[in-house]
């Protein structure tokens, strides 16, 4: 009897101690999760406009959307971050106003409107992989930061920093 009734005391300290490591070990994690996250964001800041003048080329290249050519693309100030919930990296949002005009020859360039600039509102996007921040381009058109993150709420969280 005695021998089951220490048996269960140790059982019961084993899964203390393991409990305590787990919290120990999750609260670490999380450390050095913020910390690599504010690396990172340290150096979106630190390389910012080398990022955008990188977005700009690539979007301005992309053919999208049809018909409009690229003319401006001014960057607001707000960056948003966000976690990717399906591959966990962080991302970054930037609300933009890009004007375009119609390029000759399109279907946009024939109608009455053909002459005036467009403007649109948009986000773009940018991740962190691999110790670099990277874009290819992509624009959520008419939505900003905040509402793409809304809209991608399934696939993305807000990263307060």
């Amino acid at each position: 009897m005695r021998l089951l009734i220490l048996a269960a005391i140790s059982g019961a300290i084993l899964s203390a101690i393991g409990f305590a490591s787990w919290l120990m070990w999750r609260k670490r994690r999380g450390e050095a999760m913020a910390e690599a996250w504010d690396q990172a964001i340290g150096l979106f800041r630190l390389r910012r406009e080398w990022l955008e003048a990188r977005y700009l080329s690539l979007a301005s290249q992309s053919g999208k959307p049809r018909g409009l050519e690229w003319i401006d693309c001014q960057f607001r100030d707000e960056v948003t971050f966000a976690r990717d919930r399906h591959d966990g990296r962080l991302r970054a949002l930037i609300g933009v106003i890009i004007r375009f005009r119609p390029e000759p020859g399109s279907l946009f360039a024939d109608s009455d409107e053909g002459n005036d600039d467009r403007v649109r509102l948009a986000t773009c996007v940018f991740w962190y992989e691999q110790g670099e921040w990277l874009t290819d381009g992509r624009a959520l058109f008419n939505l900003t930061p905040q509402e793409a993150v809304e809209f991608l709420r399934n696939e993305l969280e807000v990263v307060d920093r």
